[in-house]
């Protein structure tokens, strides 16, 4: 579907009608189309109901961080100066995050850091380096708001354990970053 067929779409909607095409919570997904031409449509206009939408969706707990995210990197955009609670899935705790305090770059010292080592280790196999990398990112993802806090080597260790146990069938170490991980390369504990 186009942006057109969208727009299309959303005229003479209501804004509760657009919020539930963007929070399709059926399926546990946000539509990052209709939320863009929500956001640039209304981004002057937004109310209270709008940011008690906003706020049911960061305190769902069904909803994945993936999805989360989308809506919180559109709010660091707009630079919208609102407090917010925010409940993440993988950590199981409760945040407070405004998105004037964030940016899309937060964390990036230590992200960096973890990378290049991550860089070193697959210096000769850049398909790993990739991997690597997205694993990274799902890392920061999933942990989010929560600053970035596992030890470094801890981090990078699980990282290269995690992609080399994907190349080599060999079972992933059990830690908190691994737990957080596994999901995201359908990896069953064995029983």
């Amino acid at each position: 579907m186009n942006e057109s067929i969208y727009e299309n779409e959303i005229n003479g909607l209501s804004k509760l009608q657009i919020w539930d095409k963007i929070h399709n919570a059926k399926d546990n997904k946000i539509d990052l189309v209709y939320l863009n031409l929500f956001l640039s449509r209304f981004e002057n206009e937004l109310d209270d109901t709008d940011l008690s939408i906003m706020q049911k969706i960061f305190k769902d707990k069904k909803l994945p961080n993936t999805e989360k995210t989308i809506l919180v990197s559109c709010l660091v955009d707009m630079n919208l100066d609102h407090d917010f609670e925010y409940y993440n899935p993988s950590l199981k705790k409760t945040y407070s995050f405004n998105p004037t305090k964030l940016s899309h770059s937060s964390g990036s010292k230590k992200s960096d850091d973890i990378f290049s080592k991550l860089e070193q280790h697959y210096l000769k196999d850049p398909s790993k380096l990739q991997i690597a990398a997205s694993l990274l990112q799902v890392l920061i993802i999933e942990t989010f708001p929560d600053e970035f806090n596992f030890e470094d080597t801890l981090t990078t260790d699980t990282i290269i354990n995690v992609v080399d146990s994907l190349f080599n069938q060999t079972k992933i170490i059990d830690n908190e970053v691994s737990r957080i991980l596994k999901p995201h390369i359908g990896y069953k504990d064995e029983a």
